[in-house]
């Protein structure tokens, strides 16, 4: 996604990942309840994930460097991608402990829709268009 994308503006992008990104999410937690569990649906809802995300993160990258003014744009990108990595990492963290109280179906359903509504929330924000406040 972010090779093949590399003339979309970044309201384009993010606007592009954010319905891959829900409908990934829901073939995802699909797959986990199905009987017996999909291989199939999980690889399709990841590989849609990461399309939307892979789009998102492109998104908001360039949103960062086109924002940063020249002095600022390595501080910039440092704090992004530290917020990237807390970003991936802290809900993995969460993740592990959830299991411990709940079933994977069970957590892979509340971590899917703790993203979906985090996403839904921010999607207004997220996809306005430069200029537009």
């Amino acid at each position: 996604m972010q090779t093949t994308t590399t003339r979309w503006s970044a309201s384009e992008l993010i606007s592009a990942g954010l319905a891959p990104t829900i409908i990934g999410l829901i073939v995802l937690v699909a797959s986990a309840w199905t009987s017996p569990a999909s291989l199939a649906l999980f690889l399709i809802g990841g590989t849609v994930v990461g399309l939307g995300g892979g789009a998102i993160l492109r998104g908001s990258l360039t949103v960062v460097i086109a924002t940063a003014g020249a002095a600022d744009r390595a501080a910039a990108l440092a704090t992004f991608f530290t917020a990237a990595y807390l970003g991936l990492a802290l809900p993995v963290l969460g993740l592990g402990i959830a299991l411990q109280f709940v079933t994977p179906r069970v957590t892979l359903l509340i971590f899917a829709v703790a993203v979906g509504l985090g996403i839904l929330a921010a999607a207004p924000f997220l996809a306005r268009r430069p200029g537009r406040e």
